[in-house]
């Protein structure tokens, strides 16, 4: 409360206050809420009266004051929410105008008291009855204040704030980096018991990783309780970075940001590095940790030096921790000074008495009366499931409605996407596609959304960057998106971007718009070329966040090829076969068999059987696209050349080594003919003959041309493109059967090392590289080696293609080897003989992986001592993958 002024001649606070009085009155004035208009016109006429009377003003200032306060307040709220605001404050108005008219009589009979007081207001309160209803009165306003007050703080947050590094001199240490940590929140009171905890744990000085996990319900507090003790105590560290967990994508792109900032590198590999490396008191905060399905352990630096922080609500992530803290329900003593610091008001005694009472209430209402409890939420949107998001919905509100019609669609846009790792890039990619309207797929109608929201981004059909960016700019005014100015994109609270969807306020609103947001991502995705996969891995959060069920749902109006080829870049193949079968339906429904586009879609979806390990459908399929486009375009056409390249890869992978050969050998003497012998088609029909000539034995010519593979490809894409690393990965596999471990080994480490830096661990190309360099760890005699990463291939496999994949059944022949050489024959012949059972019925008795499993199996049981029970001489292993399929030791074998 403002407290009298102390002076003999107080400044005149009468004729502003009827001034703001009077402004507030002619803004509810057009208002249909006439109790209102009532209490405030009201309100204007008891400060005129005091003014026109100019006697006792400083003993009714506290008075006024509140009022003006309560003006304000119902002002605002009904600007933000109208009839809900409206409806709420009625009660209070009418209690108030009551009050004002009593309170505006006294004012007026004081007025004429006799001037033998000298205006000592207070000592004729105490005899004079009309003046003593004043001092009712006020205390009756006093109290109307506090429960609108409360009542307003139910309902916003007024200590809203902008995220923001920590970089002030005064906070910490010039010798501490933060890597985009931001600060607590300026309201945050308590937990002294948890932070006096973790300062006991993270300043011991012994020679071990201290790491400390804060785990509890969402919204308990553990990340502003983490920024807390980060801010008062970074002088414990020499270094803080902050790590955003909420997945595997944002725990690599924190990481990568980290080792860019050290001049490490610029991969989550080179960030751990580094940190490994780096035996100082650094302190990394992972927080948001909370997907049970995400391995945190896999980036946990290794070491006994350092510090790590965790804010998440899986209590199992305790496993790593040294130390940890279950952040539950505040203290009713915490309590009571948040809510006045979130309501504004002073720590006095009179409002802590009433905090704490609507404290006891709150605790009392949510365990006793919890329909009330709902009630009381329900009058606030609720935008997700964390306990305190509803507190700042109604600043949210208004910032949002202060927008630009372009900012709020960009932000609605944007709400149908991972929250973070947004790039303009999204958007200027769908304009830069030059997407053309086609049959089969979308119509006018389907893009008039997108090209309509692209539109005020061109220039002369040019996209321009600075348009973008000044809308951007917009919401960053408000802090409804934050920058990264190092990774040049932008992220959204995960509240905020909860919540944002909520502003579209019907069914097919929300349905338009994330219509709008799959046709931005599908008309680029359209453009995309088999060299640009890192895009799509760029993509791949976004794809995952506006399609969660693609998997099961196959409904992409109208992209289904576009997201299908997609989901294929990203490995994603049973995502990929759902929508392309889609789309073939559709073209030889619109189109006929015959149509070129049906062929295109064919041509895909062999590819992605191919992948799933349904080789001889994909074949079969892939046979039909080269016979009927040859004659619609012409065998020598580049995209006919490029199917007949596959159908050599399928039958590669069935076995029919000699067919796959003749095609190869054609295809590469036409891509000379029809591009250059230096041109990337060319190159690639060379890298899949040089594969089939090591699949005959004929390991010079495959080494040579392989050779010539990876310096063209490195010319072409770059060293660090998928493309040459998969071709330096068939070199070292070469290099292999030629004997020359120690080349194979070097390369393989390179090439594992490249894929799961631009693939990710969970790819299916990681799992290549590993399986590999496990082959080559075999035969070095680094049993235990090849061992471990056999097991998480074959896990993996398992996991993600299914028990009945090609490349599932190759991991398990190689395990079941691998523990046949370590001598663990018991195992060795459970895992073989079920390889064998298996390629048999998948891939036929006949295919050369089918005899080598049952080859080795024979070993197998031959040192198991069980061959007599076969009845024939084992030790005959068949030597050659060409030889007599027939013969009775592979057929007795095979029927184990």
């Amino acid at each position: 409360m403002s407290s009298k002024a102390s002076n003999s001649h107080p400044t005149d606070w009468v004729g502003p206050s009827l001034l703001t009085a009077k402004t507030i009155a002619a803004v509810v004035e057009g208002l249909p809420f006439p109790y209102v208009k009532s209490v405030f016109g009201l309100a204007v006429v008891l400060l005129e009266t005091i003014e026109n009377g100019r006697r006792n003003r400083e003993d009714l200032k506290e008075l006024c004051l509140d009022i003006g306060e309560i003006m304000h307040i119902v002002s605002d709220h009904l600007t933000m929410h109208r009839d809900t605001a409206a409806q709420r404050f009625q009660t209070l108005c009418e209690d108030l105008e009551a009050c004002l008219k009593d309170v505006l009589s006294a004012v007026k009979l004081l007025q004429v008291e006799p001037q033998g007081l000298h205006g000592r207001f207070r000592e004729v309160v105490r005899l004079a009855s009309t003046a003593d209803r004043v001092v009712r009165y006020r205390s009756r306003v006093r109290n109307l204040r506090s429960n609108l007050v409360l009542s307003a703080t139910m309902d916003t947050n007024f200590q809203i704030h902008k995220l923001a590094p920590i970089s002030s001199a005064s906070a910490q240490p010039s010798s501490v980096r933060t890597n985009s940590c931001p600060p607590p929140s300026r309201i945050f009171h308590g937990r002294q018991g948890i932070l006096d905890k973790m300062y006991d744990y993270f300043s011991e000085d012994t020679p071990r990783q201290r790491v400390f996990l804060l785990h509890g319900l969402g919204g308990a507090g553990k990340t502003q309780i983490a920024l807390t003790f980060i801010e008062e105590e970074s002088s414990l560290f020499s270094d803080i970075f902050f790590i955003d967990a909420s997945t595997r994508s944002t725990i690599e792109s924190g990481l990568s940001e980290i080792a860019s900032a050290k001049i490490a590198g610029d991969s989550p590999r080179d960030a751990l590095q580094w940190l490994r490396t780096n035996k100082e008191k650094w302190l990394l905060f992972f927080d948001n940790a909370d997907d049970p399905k995400l391995n945190l352990n896999r980036f946990l630096p290794r070491g006994r030096h350092g510090n790590v922080l965790i804010a998440s609500r899986n209590p199992g992530l305790s496993v790593y921790a040294g130390s940890q803290q279950l952040v539950s329900d505040m203290d009713e003593t915490d309590a009571v000074p948040l809510l006045l610091a979130s309501a504004g008001q002073d720590d006095t005694t009179n409002n802590s008495d009433i905090a704490a009472e609507i404290v006891k209430e709150l605790i009392s209402t949510t365990r006793n009366r919890p329909s009330r409890s709902a009630r009381l939420l329900s009058e606030v949107p609720r935008q997700s499931h964390d306990d305190y998001a509803w507190t700042v919905y109604t600043t949210w509100s208004i910032s949002f409605q202060r927008l630009t019609r372009t900012a709020a669609t960009l932000l609605q846009l944007c709400s149908f996407l991972h929250h973070t790792g947004i790039s303009d890039k999204i958007f200027s990619g769908a304009a830069e596609a030059k997407y053309q309207i086609t049959s089969p797929g979308p119509t006018e109608g389907d893009m008039q959304m997108p090209f309509a929201f692209l539109s005020q981004f061109l220039i002369g059909g040019v996209w321009d960057r600075l348009k973008f960016m000044d809308v951007t700019n917009e919401l960053r005014a408000y802090s409804l998106i934050n920058l990264d100015a190092h990774a040049k994109t932008f992220s959204i609270h995960p509240l905020v971007h909860a919540w944002i969807q909520s502003t579209l306020g019907t069914l097919s609103e929300r349905a338009a718009h994330k219509a709008c947001m799959t046709a931005l991502i599908g008309m680029q995705v359209n453009a995309l070329s088999p060299q640009e996969q890192d895009r799509a891995v760029q993509l791949a959060p976004h794809i995952d966040a506006l399609l969660p069920d693609a998997d099961v749902n196959p409904v992409v109006p109208p992209f289904h090829l576009e997201y299908g080829t997609l989901f294929y870049y990203l490995g994603q193949f049973s995502k990929a076969e759902n929508l392309i079968t889609t789309a073939l339906a559709t073209c030889t429904a619109q189109l006929g068999p015959d149509h070129f586009s049906t062929l295109v879609a064919m041509n895909h979806l062999g590819m992605t059987y191919m992948r799933l390990g349904r080789v001889a459908a994909a074949a079969e399929m892939q046979e039909i696209v080269l016979l009927k486009g040859s004659s619609l375009i012409g065998a020598d056409n580049p995209y006919i050349l490029a199917a007949a390249r596959n159908l050599a890869d399928m039958y590669n992978g069935l076995g029919r080594y000699e067919d796959a050969l003749g095609l190869q050998v054609d295809i590469v003497d036409k891509s000379r003919k029809a591009y250059g012998d230096m041109h990337t088609n060319t190159t690639g029909a060379m890298a899949n003959l040089a594969m089939m000539l090591m699949s005959l034995g004929r390991l010079r010519e495959a080494e040579e041309m392989q050779m010539c593979v990876v310096d063209r490809r490195r010319k072409d894409r770059g060293e660090n493109h998928l493309d040459t690393i998969a071709a330096r990965g068939n070199l070292a596999r070469i290099y292999l059967a030629l004997g020359r471990l120690k080349e194979a080994e070097g390369i393989q480490a390179e090439v594992l090392r490249q894929t799961r830096d631009l693939a990710g661990d969970e790819h299916l190309d990681t799992f290549i590289a590993m399986g590999n360099i496990a082959a080559t760890f075999r035969e070095m005699g680094r049993l235990g080696e090849a061992e471990r990463l056999e097991v998480e291939v074959l896990h993996k496999r398992r996991e993600l293609l299914g028990e009945k994949h090609p490349d599932t059944l190759l991991a398990m022949g190689n395990l079941a080897w691998t523990w046949h050489l370590l001598g663990r024959l018991v195992e060795a012949e459970g895992l073989g003989a079920a390889t064998v059972e298996k390629r048999r019925v998948i891939l036929g008795d006949a295919h050369p992986q089918t005899i080598k499993a049952a080859e080795r199996l024979a070993k197998t049981l031959e040192q198991l001592s069980k061959a007599e029970i076969l009845g024939v001489d084992l030790p005959r292993a068949v030597t050659s993958w060409g030889g007599d399929t027939s013969a009775p030791s592979i057929r007795m074998v095979c029927e184990l």
